[in-house]
């Protein structure tokens, strides 16, 4: 691919950028770069492995070494610190590829790249320093009352690549900006809090630590190879392969024993040795696969589903993608020419598929909104957090949480059961990583609960679906819980009840708007902000309550004002 500029005669009033991009595609399409507030501008493996020679004087081969001690997981005494905060969406995640597939097909991009910079100052505490650099991030910085260093690069996709080209330049010619930076980490020696510890934020990582002339920086992110190992879908499942080497006769044993024995060939079970509830699914591999042998793949997992577990539906998942991205449910598991027209498409991205039951979720409504039996718990500070939460979703993507324990999962339709059941297998989770000596630092893991019909009929399961082993969204529930019960609301040792919404601004809904808006609406005995708005694509609210049902009831009366007001769009109604 390559990027094509062109100069513009006054600064886009989205970006205040006074270049125009374009892309044009291997395959000869030329795609406008309209509607993002970054640039479609990436690095070449051949170009990070230049930057992180002129900057370290060594090739990405010798990165793991080298980031041993200098940057470590976080431990509690850790937390006191400022924090620097650095939220870059991942390469690992292909947002660039969603994003600019969305563009080709016309359809608007999400700007994954801009909220997720935008959002990570609501996570600031005092003394804490956000680096960013879009018009939206910047409207949450003064909003926030945030310290903040913007960088000068709005053409890189990436923030993480971002970071590396300006520093490269830094080193030329020097760069006020990373003055700035550099010279607060020297004086603060913070804990870093990362979206996701990739390579190209390893390596600016061990080039900040230098510049600053300190011996280690402690990051509230997990040890790489916990991170890009785990950080995958494919990890939950047997591969086809190994699913079809299983003894003939298995298919006519109970689903019960079927599923148990598929899951104990599964990654995530074999290497920490840990019992997994999971729900039936493959992984299709990819590395060194062709074209062919993907479709043959999802052809033989459609036939394992239909013949061991008599399912009908499918659903199609990306291993490495995120926010909901590359999700293809409701999959007719019979429909051959379909499953091949599949795989071909899911082939050229490059990373693992799983084939995995269709599950349908329970549902509960409360004051117009719909939640879905998709639970939540985490790690956070390389402890169990408390609480789980229970899942927005538009189609296949994440829109908030709503806190919720085992006093009140019933009132969504989880039984305590369950909702202790989830918990067991985290802590198990969590200790499994602590008895291999990496430990966990921050994680979340995504549960299902709902049936699969077939042999299964109506019986509810309760199954692992992601393993997200980096920052998870959840994190602005708990940031805003915490800055709730910081003002005065819940108990000395209790954050109130409360649940976060993702809504879509209107075009001219900036985080000022939304933030006086929301304000003015506030009633005495609840408390209430913006996270973040970015206008036109992504922003978010949260508001307390008495319970977490009174909480969502406050939501949909603030959502009603805030469309009575034309601040947000209508959320769009979604079905199975």
């Amino acid at each position: 691919m390559r990027v094509l500029e062109t100069p513009r005669s006054t600064p886009d009033p989205m970006t205040g950028e006074r270049r125009s991009w374009a892309v044009e595609h291997d395959d000869g399409r030329r795609i406008p770069w309209v509607g993002l507030r970054t640039g479609p501008r990436t690095l070449s493996p051949e170009g990070i492995e230049e930057i992180c020679r002129r900057l370290l004087g060594f090739g990405r081969d010798a990165l793991g070494p080298e980031v041993e001690g200098v940057l470590r997981p976080a431990t509690a005494a850790d937390a006191e610190r400022p924090a620097l905060l650095l939220h870059s969406t991942t390469p690992e995640l292909k947002t660039f590829e969603g994003d600019l597939e969305a563009l080709a097909c016309g359809a608007r991009g999400g700007d994954f790249t801009t909220y997720k910079e935008s959002r990570s100052v609501y996570l600031a505490r005092p003394g804490d320093l956000a680096v960013g650099r879009t018009l939206p991030w910047r409207a949450a910085v003064e909003v926030l009352g945030a310290e903040a260093v913007s960088l000068p690069d709005l053409g890189h996709y990436y923030l993480s690549h971002a970071l590396l080209a300006v520093a490269a330049e830094h080193v030329e010619r020097g760069i006020p900006a990373m003055d700035q930076l550099v010279g607060w980490v020297r004086a603060r020696q913070p804990i870093v809090r990362l979206y996701a510890f990739e390579a190209e934020m390893q390596i600016f990582l061990l080039w900040l630590t230098r510049a600053a002339g300190l011996d280690f920086l402690p990051l509230e992110a997990n040890h790489p190879r916990v991170s890009e190992r785990w950080n995958r879908k494919a990890t939950l499942h047997p591969t086809v392969a190994r699913a079809l080497e299983m003894p003939a006769g298995l298919a006519e044993k109970p689903p019960g024993q079927i599923l148990r024995a598929e899951s104990g060939l599964c990654e995530l079970a074999r290497a920490l040795d840990l019992e997994v509830p999971t729900i039936p699914g493959y992984t299709l591999e990819r590395a060194g696969r062709s074209r062919e042998e993907m479709e043959s793949q999802i052809v033989s997992a459609a036939a394992l589903l239909r013949r061991r577990h008599g399912l009908e539906r499918g659903c199609l998942k990306a291993s490495e993608s995120g926010d909901g991205a590359r999700i293809l449910p409701g999959i007719d598991l019979a429909d051959e020419p379909t499953l091949r027209r599949l795989a071909r498409e899911a082939w050229p991205y490059g990373d693992d598929y799983v084939l995995e039951a269709h599950v349908t979720y329970g549902r509960t409504v409360v004051a117009g909104e719909e939640l879905i039996t998709a639970l939540s718990a985490h790690v956070r500070g390389a402890a169990l957090a408390p609480g789980a939460t229970l899942q927005f979703m538009e189609g296949t993507s994440w829109k908030g949480n709503v806190m919720v324990d085992e006093s009140s999962c019933e009132a969504f339709g989880v039984s305590a059961g369950t909702y202790l059941a989830l918990q067991r297998f985290l802590a198990d989770f969590h200790d499994a990583f602590v008895r291999q000596g990496g430990g966990l630092v921050l994680a979340g893991v995504d549960f299902a609960v709902g049936s699969v019909g077939g042999r299964w009929g109506d019986a509810a399961l309760l199954g692992v679906q992601d393993l997200n082993v980096s920052f998870t969204g959840a994190e602005c529930l708990r940031a805003f819980l915490a800055r709730a019960r910081a003002a005065g609301f819940g108990s000395a040792n209790r954050e109130p009840p409360g649940v976060t919404r993702i809504y879509r601004p209107r075009p001219g809904t900036d985080h000022r708007t939304l933030a006086d808006e929301v304000a003015a609406w506030c009633p005495d005995g609840i408390f209430a902000e913006p996270v973040a708005s970015i206008p036109g694509r992504w922003g978010m609210v949260g508001v307390t309550g008495e319970d977490p049902g009174a909480a969502l009831c406050n939501l949909g009366r603030l959502r009603d004002h805030l469309l009575a007001r034309d601040l947000i769009e209508p959320a769009k109604e979604t079905r199975e």
